[in-house]
């Protein structure tokens, strides 16, 4: 019986997670994207190549993050390179449950991918997403949301996969925190979501759920940490996503509902 209700609660939790994750996301997929008061944010174009990775800065962007390794299994070190614009846009936001607005400032990111050319050594631009980096933001949300750290993290190159990791941690509003982990592999002229983890915590229960997912083989593995207790317990469940999603077709992280209260 105790582990009925012990289910049904963490169910209820997850639920309650995933319901705060999407109204956060809304709010900063819409940033993303560039709306500025009705305004389309001008992303700039891209060189298609250079001889360093500061090549393809463009004026009044800088480089945020970047990572090197081999993409495209020819021996030779690609690069993956978030920028980040250096102005920042003033954004709508509500205050007194709507009766005023105020703004938030945010500066816009890319995400470009650059392959090592085998002739002459520099570097052309094999891939771009204006909208899988996530804005940051000066200013915290007011009357909805919780308040929310940066979600970007981390971006790796290993074993020829690319890795793109990003992080729900509140300020206020959630006692939950989540951390996700995109894996890409580039095939067929396309960067391919081969994998995934998701990681869900309750900072008041110990409650835990980390999710793995992998794509080729159609698998997912979850474990679930019960609580204090220190228990846990390993499932394993099939998944069959055709086609694979891509860096073109996954446009924003969290945007994805893989299954019931998981949010990729």
């Amino acid at each position: 019986m105790k582990s009925s209700v012990y289910s049904r609660k963490a169910a209820h939790t997850l639920t309650t997670s995933a319901m705060i994750m999407r109204a956060v996301l809304f709010i900063l997929f819409t940033f993303t994207v560039g709306l500025s008061f009705g305004q389309e944010f001008s992303y700039p174009q891209i060189k298609k190549s250079g001889e360093t990775i500061e090549d393809f800065v463009p004026v009044g962007w800088r480089i945020l993050d970047s990572a090197k390794g081999d993409l495209n299994n020819d021996k030779l070190a690609d690069a993956a390179v978030i920028l980040q614009h250096t102005g920042r846009a003033k954004l709508p936001k509500d205050t007194d449950a709507g009766r005023s607005k105020d703004t938030v400032a945010v500066q816009h990111r890319i995400l470009i991918i650059l392959f090592k050319s085998p002739g002459n050594r520099k570097y052309y631009l094999a891939g771009q997403s204006n909208s899988f980096i996530v804005a940051g933001s000066d200013a915290a949300f007011a009357d909805g949301p919780p308040l929310m750290e940066d979600p970007y993290q981390e971006i790796k190159i290993k074993n020829g996969i690319l890795q793109l990791n990003f992080g729900l941690s509140y300020t206020a509003g959630s006692w939950w925190i989540n951390n996700t982990q995109y894996k890409f592999r580039y095939q067929q002229n396309d960067f391919a979501l081969v994998g995934a983890n998701y990681y869900s915590a309750g900072r008041a229960t110990h409650e835990s759920n980390d999710y793995s997912f992998n794509f080729l083989t159609k698998r997912r593995r979850l474990e679930k940490s019960i609580g204090k207790s220190g228990r846990t317990k390993i499932s394993w469940k099939r998944v069959t996503i055709s086609p694979l999603k891509t860096l073109r077709s996954f446009k924003a992280p969290f945007t994805w509902e893989v299954e019931e209260g998981v949010i990729l």
